[in-house]
Formats: structure tokens, sequence, C-alpha cells
């Protein structure tokens, strides 16, 4: 699980004037945050004891690593990238070229997320190195906070402090688990946006697939997360709104389920669900379940918030391939006096 802070980094250089240089020779500004974010890790393998002691380890060398963080080497495109087995990615690194999904790295910045063993990860790739599974790379994870740069470019405008959540919420005491999300520090990301009290899930790993000749008829994943939540007395913290999407692509005559509930410890739970089916052609695109609930916890509530998700893929009568990924699950919040 990787859990993005909403607090704490240093920037000694705007990030806007890097995107406009970079700009002006050829690149955007996600390009230009990657770089920079690129040369924080090259900056740790040269001048730690611990990074040099990893490229000694794994018998890397520094300038040809260095050499790949270049805007010749490095773009971006607005489409869907999907590895070999046709599982979407943020990223897919090949000899000498790096190509990065924008809209993907452009929430990692935003989000200011700790990415840089992801970045460490493409650079290693671009080199033709194994780092399946992220067996050298997941070393800087987590990456020294004194290290770490700002990766915004829009600014922070918090709520004002009567309406705030962030406090509410024990992020360091979050658990989360599931076939869509495996008990790990990669893959999954969990961030809470004080700007709009909403508390969101973004997977890598919730995926299903089934192939025409592979015998299988289904495949269903799920994830389930808990968090301690503690409220002053005489308030009560309503959910708003749960939003799940999904993208698709479903062979005729197969489906495709999305379902959850989300529920305060000792409460009933609030199941919610949607179908999606290919009736007689092939669907592709995004789909949304959105779920305009009001589920309110108890008056000074204090105990522990649970959310559970589940896709479940069925194969049709047709030999065609089907597949889908659950791409994010979010959750909108407000406080409540009980009066």
């Amino acid at each position: 699980m990787k859990i993005a802070s909403c607090f704490v980094f240093i920037v000694s250089l705007s990030l806007q004037s890097l995107a406009g240089n970079f700009t002006n020779n050829g690149g955007d500004h996600v390009r230009g945050v990657f770089l920079k974010v690129g040369q924080a890790v090259i900056d740790y393998l040269k001048e730690t004891e611990e990074g040099k002691q990893l490229l000694e380890k794994n018998n890397l060398n520094i300038k040809d690593i260095e050499k790949n963080l270049s805007i010749e080497v490095i773009s971006t495109v607005d489409e869907l990238l999907t590895d070999n087995g046709g599982s979407s990615v943020d990223a897919i690194g090949e000899k000498g070229k790096i190509t990065l999904q924008k809209s993907r790295w452009t929430e990692h910045f935003e989000k200011q997320r700790d990415v840089y063993y992801l970045v460490f990860h493409e650079l290693l790739r671009a080199l033709q190195v194994n780092d399946d599974n992220y067996v050298i790379s997941k070393a800087l994870l987590p990456f020294p906070k004194s290290r770490m740069l700002s990766t915004r470019i829009n600014p922070v405008f918090p709520l004002i402090d009567s309406e705030r959540l962030d406090q509410v919420f024990n992020i360091d005491k979050l658990l989360i688990t599931g076939t869509g999300c495996p008990l790990s520090e990669l893959g999954t990301h969990v961030d809470f946006d004080k700007e709009s009290n909403q508390l969101s899930i973004s997977f890598d790993e919730y995926n299903l697939e089934l192939k025409s000749n592979s015998g299988r008829n289904n495949d269903r994943k799920n994830c389930s997360l808990s968090i301690p939540v503690k409220l002053q007395p005489r308030t009560r913290l309503v959910v708003t709104q749960v939003d799940m999407m999904s993208i698709i692509d479903l062979a005729d005559s197969s489906e495709i389920s999305f379902g959850g509930e989300v529920f305060f410890a000792g409460q009933k739970n609030n199941p919610f669900q949607k179908l999606v089916a290919a009736l007689s052609q092939r669907q592709r695109g995004r789909s949304l379940l959105r779920e305009n609930l009001v589920l309110k916890s108890d008056c000074g509530f204090s105990g522990i918030f649970r959310t559970n998700s589940y896709a479940s893929l069925k194969a049709g009568d047709s030999a065609g391939n089907s597949s889908a990924a659950v791409s994010d699950f979010k959750m909108s919040f407000k406080l409540e006096s009980c009066q």
C-alpha cells in the first residue's frame, strides 16, 4: 500500500518556471516534473551511502542511468498505455525510451505521491535492467522526505478549519487488502484531498481478464479498506457520494458487475451495484458507478470506517477476449451538527 501525503514537501524552484523551460524544448509539464524527480533520484544514488550501496549491489553505472534522464528519451501520450498482458500501466520503458501516460502522472504529481521508486523503475527499464516486481527500485520506497520536491503545479486552498476533515481520519492506521489491491507497498494509492474532503483509492492491480482459449468463464477481484475515525462531540460524519470508475473492454455477450458498500463499524451495511452487459457488440470505454447516498455516522463516532468493493467479469458465448480494470474508488464527506 502506498499512501500519499497531503502535507510536507520542499521546493526550491518554481514548477511553473520548470514546466515552461521544458515546454520551450519540446516537452510538457509532466515530462518536466519527471525529469526533476529523476534528478532527485540520481542525486540520492550519488550522494548517500545507501544509494551508493544500491548501485554497487546491483552492478549499476550511475552515468548510464543519467543518460536516460533526457527529453530525447522521455515522452508523454494522452492515450491509455497497456503492457504485454493487456493491463493498464502508468508508463512503458524500453531500450532508450520511456513513455509516460500523461493523465496518470499528472495525478501522481498533483497528489504529491511518493513516486521516486517508479521514476527509478522506468530509468532502469530504459537500460534494459530487470526490475520486475520493483526488485531493485523498491529500495527507494519510502524516499527520504528531506529530498522530496513539491510536484504540484496547482495551488492548494484548504477548507477553513471548521470544515476540514483531514484530522478526522487517521491515515497512518489505514489497512487495505484484497485481490484487487494485494497487500503491498506498491500499486495502490490512498489520498485525502483537503480541498474537497474526498478520500480516494487509486488502483494499478485491480485488473480482470478472460481469454477465449483459457477455459475460464469468470474472473473476480475485490478490495477492502478500513480507517479509524474520531469525531468531536455533537458532530457526525456523512458520506455524500461514492464513485467507482472502471475501464472496460467486453466481448459480445459478456458482462461485468461492479459493486461495493460503505459503512461505519456497528452500523448496517449500505450496498450498491451496477451491471454492464455487451448485448450485441463489443463494449469499450469507461464505466462510472455513482451512488448518491446519505450514510451518517453516530454522533461523536469514534471507531472504524470501512469500504468493500468488487468487480466480477463473466464470459459470453462469443470467442472474444474481455478485460476490465477498476481505476478509482472515491468517497466524498461532510461534517454535520447533531443538533
